[in-house]
């Protein structure tokens, strides 16, 4: 028991006094004589990641750029559809007429017509040149001989026009026409119909008249117009006439 008491006393003093230095020294000259071992444990535990490249910012956005220029499609105009642009124009109208016609006592209850022009050409932007097509249908009713009839005149005018812009929004119109007049009537008395009830023929119509564009990009337009019609049937027509241009 005295034994085991005095060994335990040598070594609390041995751990309170020399043996700390001892252990620190031994640790100092073995990492002195090793240095690579820090080194080499520091290398490892730190090692540096290769180098990411990346892409420019650029890069993806001039691909999906050049990707959407390829997508689109470049839209082809036909020759055709240039050398309708902005030349062609329908028009309508309806209106009063004033008729007559020898051998017999006509009268009209109004008339309509339906026309087509295309611009041939221009001295400038303020007057321009038309070719035109005009159908034009007559109702009448009349006398020949006693008997009475009842249809429709119509005729198939073809011509020129002029056309003289005057404002921002109004331009004054000249034509000349040339046509074919063709009855279609019927008896309204129950008596068979005479030839001489159907007369046709040559027609030549002059007309003007004024156009004013309902808005100032629009190419609806409304205006007056005024006929003069010589040749198989005489008819003086005033109609307000609605067109459009495209």
């Amino acid at each position: 028991m005295r034994k085991a008491a005095a060994l335990f006393v040598l070594l609390l003093w041995v751990l309170t006094s020399g043996a700390p230095e001892l252990l620190a020294k031994g640790l100092g000259e073995l990492s002195e004589k090793n240095p690579e071992a820090d080194d080499n444990g520091e290398s490892d535990s730190h090692v540096e990641a290769p180098p990411v490249t990346q892409l420019e910012g650029g890069g993806q956005g001039d691909a999906a750029k050049d990707s959407e220029e390829s997508d689109k499609v470049t839209p082809v105009v036909s020759g055709f559809s240039k050398m309708l642009s902005g030349k062609v124009s329908l028009a309508s109208s309806v209106g009063w007429a004033k008729v007559s016609q020898p051998g017999g006592a006509w009268k009209s209850s109004g008339y309509s017509d339906f026309g087509l022009n295309y611009q041939i050409s221009a001295i400038n932007e303020a007057t321009k040149f038309w070719v035109s097509y005009r159908f034009v249908p007559v109702v009448v009713s009349g006398l020949v001989n006693g008997h009475s009839y009842r249809g429709v005149w119509e005729t198939h005018n073809i011509g020129g026009q002029v056309k003289l812009k005057t404002s921002l929004k109004t331009v004054a119109i000249g034509s000349g026409e040339l046509g074919f007049l063709k009855s279609h009537l019927h008896p309204t008395d129950g008596l068979a119909a005479e030839g001489a009830a159907s007369k046709g023929g040559a027609v030549f119509a002059l007309g003007g008249g004024m156009d004013y564009w309902v808005l100032n990009r629009s190419e609806f337009t409304i205006g007056p117009r005024l006929y003069l019609g010589l040749g198989a049937a005489s008819q003086l027509q005033l109609s307000l006439s609605c067109g459009f241009g495209f």
